[in-house]
C-alpha cells in the first residue's frame, strides 16, 4: 500500500512539473524566439506570472487524467501515450473554453496556451516513461503477479516482460500439466493450481492472471473467488489464443453482459479515412525517395541480368489478385535454384515448410538483393501499389495465392481489407514469425484497427528498419 501511495505521489508531482514546465517553455518561445521569426509577435505577451496565477486550472488536468485512468491503470508505453495525448488535448480545450467564458481570455496569451499544449504532447510521454523506468529500477513500480496456466500464460508473460511500464514482475506459473522447476519464457513453474493460496501468501502476491486452457466454468468460478480472497487484481485470459486476438467490446443488454466482435477496418468511414491518407502519403514518399529509386535501379542492373522490378501475383482485398511490385533481389532462375537447394538440404526444407522463407543462406538472392533485403529497400516499389489502390501503407501481410489453403478460416477476415506495405507482422517479429503467428497478428489488426495503431506501427517500422530486427 505504501508503495502505491508513493508511486501516485511521484506521478502527480512529475505531472505538475511537466505542466508548469510546458507553460514556462511556451512563454519563453513566445517572448524570446517568435518575435525574431514573425513580426506579428513583436508585442510583448502579458507577464508569465499572469499565466501561473490561475494555478487552480491545473486541477482540470488531474480530473481528466483520473478519468482516463492515468493514475489507477497500468498501460504499455504506446497506450499510455495515446491516453496522455487525449487527456492533455481535452484539458487544453477546457482551459481555453473556461478562460473565454470567464472573460479572462485577455489575461492569457493564446499562443502560449497552444504552444504549451504542443510541448506537453511531447514531454508527458517522455517524462512518464523515465519516471516509471526509475521507479521500476528502484523496485517501487513492480507489482508481483502469478500466472495460472503456462500454455497461454507464456504469451502474456512475454508481453509483460517486453513492457516494463506495465510494472508487473511475474514470480512464477502455476500449472497442473508442467513439472515444478520447468522454465517457460525463463520463468519457473512453481507449483500446481491447487497450491495458489500457499504461493500467494509465501511470495506476498496480490495480483493474478488466470490463463487456463479448457477450464470448466465451475472450476473457473472457484479459482476466481479464491483469487478475490487473496488479492487485489484479477485478470482472466480466454483459453483460445485466437479468441485473445479477436478484440471484443463488452456491452450491457438489460441485465446481461454481451460481447461484440469488432471489425474496425471494414467500417466505411474508417476505410475512407485510411484510403485518403494512403494516397497522399504514398505520393509524398515517392517524390521524396525518387533519387534512391534511381540509385537502386542502377545497382541492380550492374549486379545481375534481369529486370529492375520484380512482379508477382498477390492476394488483395476480397481475394482479388494484383501485381505486387518489388525491386528484384533474386536471380532470374530463382525457382530452379531453390528447388535444387531444398532437395539437397533437408533442414532447409523443414525451415521452408514452417516459415515459407529461408533464414540463412538463400541461393536465389543476389549480392545487391541481400543488401536491399537487409534494409527492406526492396519493398519500396510497393508505394506504387499503394498509390494504385491495391495496397495500404499499413495492413495485413500480402499473401501469395498458393498460401490461401494454409490460411484456412483466417482468409475470410484478412482478405476483407487491403494488404499493407508494413503491419503488425513486420514489427512483432517479421521473418522469425511462423505462418500461423502472422495470421493471428493480421486478424488482430483488422478487428482492432485505429488511426493510432497505424501511427504506432509506422513508428515501430522505422525502428525495425534501423535495427534490422528479424531481417534476412
Amino acid at each position: 500500500m505504501a508503495k502505491r501511495v508513493l508511486n501516485l505521489f511521484v506521478l502527480v508531482i512529475s505531472d505538475i512539473a511537466v505542466i508548469l514546465g510546458c507553460i514556462v517553455i511556451a512563454y519563453i518561445i513566445r517572448k524570446d524566439i517568435l518575435p525574431f521569426i514573425y513580426a506579428g509577435f513583436q508585442k510583448k505577451p502579458i507577464p508569465l506570472s499572469a499565466h501561473l496565477n490561475y494555478f487552480y486550472m491545473i486541477l482540470i488536468w488531474f480530473f481528466i487524467f483520473i478519468y482516463k485512468g492515468l493514475y489507477s491503470k497500468r498501460f504499455t508505453f504506446w497506450d499510455e501515450t495515446r491516453q496522455l495525448i487525449k487527456g492533455t488535448t481535452l484539458s487544453f480545450l477546457l482551459i481555453m473554453s473556461l478562460t473565454f467564458i470567464a472573460r479572462k481570455s485577455l489575461q492569457f496569451s493564446r499562443t502560449v496556451i497552444i504552444l504549451a499544449w504542443i510541448i506537453s504532447i511531447i514531454l508527458f510521454p517522455i517524462t512518464r516513461y523515465l519516471i516509471k523506468l526509475i521507479l521500476w529500477k528502484l523496485n517501487l513500480w513492480k507489482e508481483k503477479v502469478i500466472i495460472l496456466g503456462a500454455k497461454i500464460g507464456k504469451i502474456i508473460a512475454k508481453g509483460m516482460k517486453d513492457n516494463c511500464m506495465l510494472g508487473y514482475e511475474i514470480v512464477g506459473f502455476l500449472d497442473d500439466n508442467r513439472k515444478r522447476g520447468e522454465e517457460v519464457e525463463k520463468i519457473k513453474i512453481i507449483g500446481k493450481i491447487s497450491e495458489l493460496e500457499k504461493w500467494a501468501k509465501k511470495l506476498k502476491v496480490r495480483n493474478f492472471i488466470i490463463a487456463i486452457p479448457e477450464l470448466q466454468s465451475e472450476k473457473l468460478v472457484k479459482i476466481i473467488k479464491k483469487c478475490e480472497e487473496l488479492g487485489d487484481t484479477i485478470k482472466i485470459i480466454p483459453n483460445d489464443i485466437e479468441l485473445i486476438t479477436t478484440g471484443m467490446e463488452v456491452e450491457n443488454l438489460g441485465e446481461t453482459l454481451i460481447f461484440t466482435v469488432r471489425q474496425n477496418l471494414t467500417k466505411p468511414w474508417n476505410v475512407f479515412l485510411k484510403g485518403i491518407l494512403d494516397y497522399l502519403l504514398s505520393l509524398i514518399f515517392i517524390i521524396l525517395l525518387l533519387p534512391i529509386f534511381i540509385l537502386i535501379s542502377i545497382a541492380i542492373l550492374i549486379d545481375s541480368s534481369g529486370p529492375i522490378i520484380f512482379t508477382q501475383e498477390r492476394l488483395g482485398k476480397g481475394g482479388r489478385k494484383f501485381k505486387f511490385y518489388k525491386f528484384r533481389s533474386m536471380h532470374k532462375e530463382a525457382d530452379l535454384r531453390l528447388e535444387s537447394y531444398l532437395k539437397e538440404n533437408l533442414e532447409a526444407l523443414k525451415e521452408w515448410d514452417k516459415y515459407q522463407k529461408l533464414k540463412g543462406y538463400d541461393p536465389r538472392v543476389t549480392k545487391v538483393g541481400k543488401f536491399l533485403r537487409k534494409y527492406s529497400l526492396d519493398e519500396l516499389p510497393q508505394l506504387f501499389n499503394v498509390l494504385k489502390g491495391d495496397m495500404s501503407l499499413v495492413g495485413p501481410r500480402p499473401y501469395l495465392p498458393r498460401e490461401i489453403r494454409k490460411m484456412k478460416g483466417s482468409h475470410s477476415v484478412i482478405l476483407r481489407v487491403k494488404p499493407g506495405l508494413t503491419g503488425l507482422w513486420q514489427v512483432r517479429g517479421r521473418n522469425i514469425l511462423t505462418f500461423k503467428e502472422r495470421l493471428i497478428l493480421d486478424e488482430y489488426y483488422v478487428r482492432n484497427w485505429s488511426l493510432w495503431l497505424d501511427i504506432v506501427i509506422f513508428i515501430k517500422t522505422i525502428k525495425i528498419l534501423i535495427t534490422r530486427e528479424g531481417a534476412y
